[in-house]
């Protein structure tokens, strides 16, 4: 039992070791960042990210990019808009693959942040006339996954047809339909 009692004593932090650290007192950075997590399972080049996304996403102000590994990586961003212009704009994919974007602003580790749900636009047609209306696809759209609600009747009206935007959980299965 002594033996036990000694190495644990050499795996405590000494007193100086043992100091508690504040964040609250430090500095912290101003921009905003975004995590992405790439589902795929080809290694990943980050100027080919560079190269691709700057692009699509059409920022006004630049941004950098931070190779975190395990396919994660972090977007910095200057201004703000441009994340969440990002954000909204989802989902996005490279070579193919899945990215999922997480906002990434607290003290919190890396590690904590998880990429589970993406946020996808479905379509719901031949409703009846009478019946093309918001509330019922986003009725219909529940089963799929948790139902975001749009503010702006343009995003969601395309004539003959809704589309409501809907946060799936990338691990399950896409639902394909809904019998009615």
């Amino acid at each position: 039992m002594d033996d036990l009692a000694a190495a644990w004593n050499r795996l405590s932090l000494s007193e100086q070791e043992g100091e508690v650290f504040n964040f609250d007192n430090q500095k912290c950075r101003t921009v905003c960042t975004l995590a992405a997590k790439f589902f795929t399972k080809r290694a990943l080049n980050i100027d080919a990210v560079a190269r691709t996304l700057k692009p699509l996403w059409r920022t006004k102000h630049d941004f950098e990019i931070q190779d975190m590994g395990d396919h994660i990586m972090l977007f910095v961003f200057e201004n703000e808009l441009d994340a969440n212009r990002v954000l909204l704009g989802e989902p996005w994919s490279f070579d193919k693959y899945l990215i999922v974007l997480r906002r990434y602003e607290d003290d919190s580790s890396l590690r904590n942040l998880c990429f589970d749900t993406a946020k996808f636009w479905i379509q719901v047609h031949d409703l009846p006339v009478r019946r093309l209306v918001t509330e019922v696809a986003e009725a219909l759209c529940q089963s799929a996954g948790r139902v975001i609600q749009s503010k702006d009747r343009s995003e969601t009206e395309c004539g003959d047809f809704l589309r409501i935007r809907v946060e799936v959980d990338v691990h399950k299965p896409l639902c394909r339909g809904r019998k009615v």
